[in-house]
């Protein structure tokens, strides 16, 4: 339960940060595309740790996984976005390599969505 607070308490304000500053950036990129997409899924797997702490700290209490409905989201959820956040920092890397291996071709956002829209339907 603390490694879950830990991961609440840190992990969400940080990754909020992030996602504010990556979102205020003016500047177009599949970089900055990449980044708040990454940033996004890691604050939804973040603010979900709450859940099983809060369980275990009220000595079982079912505060979210009472109804049943409510427990299959929020599996589903949790095992989905590490796999998410996972295949979005693989995106990043093959787009920043084809950046390295083709330094003067502009990589077209159709590049980056499309395997991410793929991989998300």
């Amino acid at each position: 339960a603390s490694l879950s607070t830990l991961e609440f308490l840190v992990g969400t304000p940080l990754n909020l940060l992030c996602l504010i500053y990556f979102i205020s950036k003016s500047k177009v990129s599949n970089s900055r595309f990449s980044h708040i997409s990454i940033s996004t899924v890691d604050v939804i797997q973040c603010s979900l740790s709450i859940f099983p702490a809060l369980t275990c700290y009220f000595k079982g209490s079912k505060i979210l996984f009472g109804p049943a409905f409510l427990c299959s989201i929020y599996g589903i959820i949790w095992n989905i976005t590490p796999r998410l956040s996972v295949f979005l920092v693989t995106v990043l890397s093959i787009s920043r390599t084809a950046s390295l291996i083709y330094p003067l071709r502009h990589i077209r956002r159709r590049f980056v969505a499309v395997p991410v829209i793929i991989y998300t339907t």
